[in-house]
């Protein structure tokens, strides 16, 4: 098999696996890695799922050159009930933020990648800003 360039974005980090959406992230990761890949993996750091440099050794950060964008998903009223309104998903629009899709783009603008892997729902409302800059599958 060819190697594949890919991006892997995730609505928090893999590591460390404090829940089945995290081991299950990671072990994406792993196998990416032991196959051989050229791997990126960018990810949100929320309250809930904090970005904990500790929870990574060298070898993980250097093969997959992570980064973390942070996000405020705390529950807001206000933007929930606006949300209403509109008819958007609350929930989804949480794990938006503009810091993450300028890092999407710079890095599409940067290297070229075969697969962007979405490993959420929670990360979806970004694929505009991916059709704009990538054909990746």
């Amino acid at each position: 098999m060819n190697e594949l360039r890919v991006l892997q974005l995730c609505h928090k980090p893999p590591r460390p696996s404090v829940d089945g959406g995290c081991l299950a992230m990671d072990s994406v990761t792993q196998a990416l890695i032991q196959e051989g890949h050229d791997l990126k993996v960018l990810s949100l750091s929320t309250h809930k799922h904090p970005f904990r440099p500790e929870a990574m050794d060298a070898s993980y950060l250097e093969a997959t050159g992570f980064e973390a964008i942070h996000a405020d998903t705390e529950l807001n009223v206000r933007d929930a009930a606006s949300h209403l309104v509109t008819g958007e998903s609350y929930h989804l629009s949480r794990f938006h933020v503009p810091e993450m899709e300028q890092r999407i783009e710079a890095i599409l603008r940067e290297t070229v990648f075969d697969v962007v892997l979405l490993e959420s729902l929670f990360v979806a409302s970004y694929i505009p800003a991916i059709r704009r800059l990538s054909d990746a599958d």
